[in-house]
């Protein structure tokens, strides 16, 4: 069988976010003797070798995602089957429009919260993801979506009940977050802070969604009895000229670090040290990043709004993401009290090895097998 696998995200060769899930699908439907052709539109594919896309298979439609994503979704046109080697049935990845086909459609849904939280999303185009729901509720023969928050998100924006063509098949934790980092990463990670200081640990995209701003207000508050620092990763996302400011005035009192993004081996390198890993997010479609520090053996505080309290369980501290005290609280609980962060040390591991990408690709193939 091969499968016509449409992804934005997979040109993207460092694996984080979408990428990391269209890669991990990928090697484990590879292991369940399904063949993909991964096609995209894309253009920029930033510092990716060609060389290395070319022993993917890759293929790139040539055609600007400006023009033909509208044209896909208004009239039809061009088939996939017209521009791409023969292949039995089209997975939409991670897009927010269709490639059309006359061959059996599967979509995987990650989130829509570009249409129900829009607030936190400065490059949605609202109307072409409202076609997109519209045509997944038409002509979509399976919806997987990767929680139950989303899950329901889907049933009620496009009117597709539970169980009929819609279906939860969540993400995996890939196997590598539960082994001991590499003695090279470890000191890799001590020019980001030194193996000496304690610290708590964020990392991503520093935009609005993310709620870094709270997460920075709520460590100041535990200050200065507060033996961690604090580790925020990534960089500023858009809407942040406040959190600029605010994390100016704390990186002067030497405890806040921002070494910009690093290398997935220094990052787990990171969590495996870390005290506990903060993700209050206002918002998640899955919440991959909350498993895999819990894999890292890192307690974990995060959400209790959208599918946060599903992923994370009973082994996360969870909070209020817009209430600053209650963050606060959460820090000083999981730094203070040495049981309760052994505790979710070890909910949190059992936790994580019961999302495995294998199980993902088993259930994802078995759909595919169902349609041709």
């Amino acid at each position: 069988m091969r499968v016509a696998y449409h992804s934005d995200s997979f040109a993207k060769r460092a694996r984080f976010g979408l990428s990391r899930y269209a890669h991990s699908l990928r090697d484990g439907l590879a292991a369940e003797g399904v063949e993909t052709l991964p096609f995209s539109t894309q253009s920029d594919f930033g510092d990716t070798p060609p060389d290395w896309l070319k022993e993917t298979g890759f293929h790139r439609i040539r055609a600007s995602r400006k023009l033909i994503a509208p044209a896909w979704t208004a009239l039809g046109i061009p088939r996939a089957e017209w521009m791409l080697p023969r292949f039995d049935l089209l997975h939409s990845i991670d897009v927010d429009y269709r490639a059309p086909t006359g061959k059996p459609w599967v979509v995987t849904v990650h989130d829509l919260g570009a249409l129900v939280h829009p607030e936190f999303f400065s490059n949605a185009v609202p109307w072409l993801l409202q076609a997109y729901v519209r045509q997944m509720a038409a002509k979509a023969d399976r919806i997987l979506c990767v929680s139950q928050s989303t899950a329901d998100e889907v049933a009620t924006l496009a009117r597709v009940p539970l169980g009929d063509r819609l279906m939860v098949i969540e993400e995996g934790v890939d196997p590598e977050f539960f082994e001991q980092p590499p003695v090279e990463a470890l000191a890799l990670s001590e020019a980001v802070i030194p193996a000496a200081e304690p610290f708590l640990l964020f990392a991503g995209s520093m935009n609005p969604r993310k709620n870094v701003r709270r997460v920075l207000q709520a460590y100041l508050r535990q200050l200065p009895g507060l033996a961690q620092h604090l580790v925020l990763v990534g960089s500023l996302g858009w809407d942040s000229d406040e959190l600029r400011t605010e994390l100016d005035a704390a990186r002067a009192t030497g405890r806040v670090h921002m070494p910009g993004y690093v290398s997935d081996e220094v990052l787990r390198a990171l969590l495996w040290r870390a005290d506990a890993y903060l993700y209050p997010s206002l918002y998640e479609g899955f919440g991959l990043p909350i498993l895999e520090a819990m894999a890292s053996g890192c307690p974990v505080v995060t959400a209790t709004n959208s599918s946060m309290p599903e992923i994370a369980g009973d082994a996360a501290l969870l909070v209020d993401a817009e209430n600053v005290d209650a963050i606060s609280d959460a820090i000083q609980r999981v730094t203070s009290d040495t049981a309760l962060a052994a505790e979710l040390r070890g909910k949190g591991l059992a936790r994580a090895r019961s999302f495995t990408w294998s199980e993902t690709a088993r259930r994802t193939a078995q759909v595919y097998r169902e349609l041709v």
